[in-house]
């Protein structure tokens, strides 16, 4: 069984009882982790769902791999302390992405979408109001160590149209 380091995967491996009775072996990141079970120098990987459901499949470079189960569900949020200025500050760069678009009239629009799966929610909204870009930014964290996260990953993965995406400052 393979993870990434640090992982998420890698905790649900060490914290699940039949898991942990495994051969488990830690890769750098969760591509090299696909490329071990299709190779066939490893039984399973335990990746990120949005990553697994971009990369694996029919259409993708490992169309013989399947998603067999399922650990969790991440959710993404944002909590404020009662009585926290943050909430103003987000509401302000929102604002401020609005202003941003707004002289490019009806050619850009800002949207704040909701759910549990960015990355399908991201696609699913490009598809349903007919975009032909979609910009977004990466940390870097996830999916391809130190260039996309899980997310941004996904999405260019799953997209028909251009993905523009912004690094975060260091």
């Amino acid at each position: 069984m393979v993870a990434e380091a640090g992982s998420a995967g890698e905790a649900a491996i060490q914290g699940d009882e039949n898991l942990a009775k495994a051969d488990y072996v830690s890769k750098s990141v969760q591509t090299d982790c696909l490329m071990e079970v299709a190779a066939g120098t490893a039984d399973a990987a335990v990746l990120d769902l949005t990553l697994a459901n971009a990369m694996i499949g029919e259409g993708t470079d490992y169309a013989s791999l399947k998603i067999v189960d399922e650990l969790n569900a991440e959710e993404y949020g944002v909590a404020f302390r009662k009585g926290s200025d943050a909430a103003a500050a987000v509401d302000a760069a929102f604002d401020e992405l609005k202003e941003f678009a707004a002289p490019l009239g009806e050619r850009a629009e800002v949207k704040l979408l909701r759910g549990s799966a960015p990355a399908e929610l991201i696609l699913r909204c490009a598809k349903d109001e007919g975009c032909d870009l979609i910009v977004m930014g990466s940390r870097g964290r996830g999916g391809v160590k130190g260039y996309l996260g899980s997310v941004s990953y996904a999405v260019v993965q799953g997209s028909p149209i251009a993905v523009l995406i912004t690094k975060e400052e260091a």
